[in-house]
């Protein structure tokens, strides 16, 4: 760990010296992640980032003292925050779903639900689990989770049959959560291009594995293709949403900004 995040947190942990030791660790658990979080996404590295970071925050001491003094409308605030991020990707896919694409009502919040908060919800409630791991293995770990968090939606599909190919949205979603993390501050057109690059990407791969390679059907007409990079459009939106709500209401948890 970086040693300024770590005495950091060691100065926060002794201000909660008074806290049950279950509830220490969980919150400095999330601390750490929320600051990992936020050095990555400004593109802060090395020991002078985290420096320059930390000033910005509260005294360690404060804030264990802030912690202490609102724990648990803490824990219901972090809660509470997962839980709206998720609603916004569900409502965002789920309502493309009904209004664009014309699915039944029942179908498209039953996505909705499921994308949202049980995958969504989900990824952001894990993250901290590999959240220290190197960027590759975070994208490979959080779309596999993604995968398996998205076994719901199988069962969200019009027919009795489980829609298996509705998991390959879960692991994108994965994929995209912890690709989005990062901001790409100041290169806005070759963030378009990974965007598009992706889209193309995980559509071709959704119809080659779904079409071409299991079922032999032919591949889809070109309006098909684009209706569904369409959805994959609005699910990367929904991700980037959810993601930019999720980190905002986050730092309102315990962190607030002051000026030097």
């Amino acid at each position: 760990m970086n040693l300024a995040l770590a005495s950091y947190l060691a100065e926060v942990e002794a201000g909660l010296r008074t806290a049950p030791s279950g509830h220490r660790r969980r919150v400095l658990r999330e601390l750490e992640g929320h600051l990992l979080d936020e050095a990555e996404a400004r593109g802060l590295e090395g020991e002078a980032g985290f420096r320059s970071l930390l000033r910005e925050k509260e005294h360690p001491r404060d804030l264990a003292r802030e912690i202490l003094a609102g724990a648990d409308a803490g824990f219901r605030h972090r809660s509470g925050t997962k839980l709206l991020a998720g609603a916004v990707l569900g409502a965002t896919t789920g309502g493309y779903m009904f209004v664009v694409l014309r699915h039944q009502p029942v179908i498209a919040l039953a996505y909705g639900l499921a994308q949202g908060l049980l995958v969504a919800g989900g990824l952001f409630w894990l993250r901290r689990t590999w959240q220290l791991l190197p960027q590759g293995a975070r994208l490979l770990t959080a779309t596999l989770f993604g995968t398996l968090l998205a076994l719901p939606l199988g069962f969200t599909a019009a027919s009795n049959d489980f829609a298996w190919t509705r998991l390959l949205y879960g692991g994108f979603t994965g994929f995209l959560a912890e690709r989005l993390m990062r901001e790409r501050r100041g290169a806005p057109l070759r963030e378009a291009f990974w965007w598009v690059l992706e889209n193309l990407a995980f559509t071709a791969i959704l119809y080659g594995i779904s079409t071409g390679l299991l079922e032999r059907a032919p591949w889809p007409d070109a309006a098909r293709f684009f209706r569904a990079m369409s959805f994959n459009l609005i699910l990367q939106l929904g991700v980037w949403a959810a993601l930019r709500l999720h980190r905002v209401l986050d730092e309102r948890w315990v962190l607030s900004s002051r000026p030097l």
